[in-house]
């Protein structure tokens, strides 16, 4: 099953894997140690909330890398053997199935660490205006602003870590400011969990929704540029 999959993969480069916790479907990060050939890699074990996540040998797993040249590919993958390298529990994967490549730039997420201002709407109030002498009375929502702290951005969505847990489900609103643009992008909280600190913090996944095309397509350049960047400096 060689497709040259190997030529596009990079070692100590972030592969994800999909794995189900406590019946929500993660994308768990875990690092490319060595690209053996077109059908095999040995990757370390995933992390989720700074806890090793053991795969067992026999189970196959569908994972995803991002690449920024050439695209974001999926592939299903067999545990084909486990071993131990110093401190380093390694996966050795046997990719099982064909390279699905993705076009959707914008799923392309650029790690960062930036504020991100968080409104929520808590309620309706009215605003009364005067109009050739007469009254005017319209609805407006009222929000409650948070600070937060994005750690990932895509053009799709953001990963944000909070003071405060706010629902899954939860129409939100994401201001945020990169390379000197300013964004204000609707969407919605797919995921929260709180993460075991001293600290009370939470981990948002928020989806963006309604954007337009213009907007999207200027948040694709700047990602990407940045991505450049970063890949040139050695910081991703």
């Amino acid at each position: 099953m060689s497709d040259g999959f190997s030529t596009m993969l990079e070692e100590g480069a972030t592969l994800y894997a999909e794995i189900f916790i406590e019946d929500t479907k993660q994308k768990l990060k875990s690092e490319i140690l060595e690209i053996v050939n077109d059908n095999k890699v040995i990757i370390s074990c995933p992390i989720y909330k700074m806890r090793l996540i053991q795969l067992n040998v026999g189970e196959r797993f569908r994972f995803e890398y991002q690449n920024p040249e050439s695209g974001l590919f999926q592939f299903v993958a067999l545990v084909v053997n486990k071993d131990k390298l110093g401190p380093i529990v390694r996966l050795h994967l046997l990719k099982v199935s064909n390279v699905k490549k993705e076009q959707r730039r914008e799923f392309f997420r650029l790690p960062i660490i930036e504020n991100v201002i968080l409104k929520v709407k808590i309620g309706e109030t009215t605003e009364t205006y005067i109009d050739s002498g007469k009254k005017i009375e319209v609805i407006v929502p009222e929000f409650e602003e948070y600070v937060a702290t994005a750690l990932d951005l895509s053009a799709g969505g953001l990963k944000a870590i909070s003071k405060i847990p706010i629902s899954v489900g939860t129409p939100i609103y994401s201001k945020f400011e990169l390379d000197g643009s300013a964004y204000e992008l609707e969407g919605t909280v797919l995921r929260c969990f709180r993460i075991e600190d001293v600290v009370e913090r939470y981990e948002l996944g928020i989806k963006f929704k309604n954007i337009e095309n213009t907007t999207q397509t200027n948040l694709i350049a700047v990602i990407f540029n940045k991505q450049r960047k970063m890949l040139k400096k050695g910081m991703i």
